[in-house]
């Protein structure tokens, strides 16, 4: 090893030029060009994988569908229709300061909601069933308790209501 006392960095720099003089092992990845990859190891950086571009290129035509059919549709029609990722079509919504319609909201996150609420009730199980059932049979005072509640209830909420 060469020492030169110029200063510490310099230390290092010509520690540096050793080293990769020394092991020729060390190259650059071919898919992204990070330096100091070994030959049998994936680049840390891009795991060897080719790079994406970062930001998808919109035409104008894309942009203008963007701003007709988002606000009432969704990012899940328009993303289909302009054959990008969901994200995408959010991101760029977003971007351009667009916002789904009180109707859109609804249509697109209430009813999804909904139907996977109905699709996957717990209590629309068989054996859920049956013993909610096995239960009111072993209990009438509480189920006869949980019904007067309920009446009380609806005749307090309905007082003021002709």
């Amino acid at each position: 090893m060469i020492l030169i006392q110029v200063s510490l960095s310099w230390e290092i720099l010509l520690d540096y030029l050793l080293i990769t003089a020394q092991y020729p092992f060390w190259k650059t990845c071919p898919s992204c060009g990070h330096h100091g990859q070994r030959k049998d190891v994936l680049c840390s950086s891009c795991g060897g994988k080719p790079r994406k571009p970062r930001n998808p290129e919109w035409s104008n035509k894309d942009i203008a569908y963007l701003k007709l059919h988002y606000p009432n549709q969704g990012a899940a029609i328009v993303s289909k229709a302009l054959s990008k990722s969901h994200n995408q079509v959010r991101d760029k919504a977003s971007k351009l300061g667009l916002r789904l319609t009180k109707a859109a909201t609804h249509r697109v996150i209430h009813s999804k909601a909904r139907e996977y609420m109905l699709k996957n009730n717990p209590m629309k199980r068989p054996e859920v069933v049956e013993k909610v059932r096995q239960w009111r049979r072993n209990n009438p005072a509480a189920v006869q308790k949980m019904t007067d509640a309920i009446v009380r209830g609806n005749q307090r909420w309905q007082m003021g209501n002709p």
